[in-house]
């Protein structure tokens, strides 16, 4: 992976997980796309015979410009694996994972009936 994009993967990572990014969902499954002033960030992974991660740089007319791609049959999957760490992020910001889990194990560790 080129440094540009390496530094671009740990950036989004990092504010991804910090909350400071806002992806939204698009139409396509596991499919995410951040808008920014320059352009937009559509990150999307595919899944055949084998797992592809594509983050895509788009203009703003939504042309792709440049993209980065990274397979789980990559030889060196040094790079799946950081797409697959931003993508995971993505998905589970998006989906607030974290909150929904922790606000589950406290209500049923709570005192009493739990349940409607």
């Amino acid at each position: 992976m080129q440094e540009k994009h390496l530094q671009t993967v740990h950036t989004l990572t990092r504010k991804t997980k910090n909350h400071e990014a806002k992806w939204n969902l698009t139409s396509a499954d596991d499919q995410f796309l951040l808008r920014l002033h320059s352009g937009a960030i559509l990150l999307t992974k595919y899944r055949n015979t084998t797992v592809k991660i594509e983050l895509s740089f788009l203009d703003n007319d939504g042309k792709k410009v440049d993209s980065v791609t990274a397979s789980d049959n990559d030889p060196d999957k040094k790079d799946y694996w950081l797409l697959l760490e931003l993508f995971e992020a993505v998905r589970s910001d998006i989906r607030q994972t974290t909150n929904t889990i922790q606000g589950i194990l406290s209500e049923i560790q709570s005192d009493g009936v739990i349940g409607d």
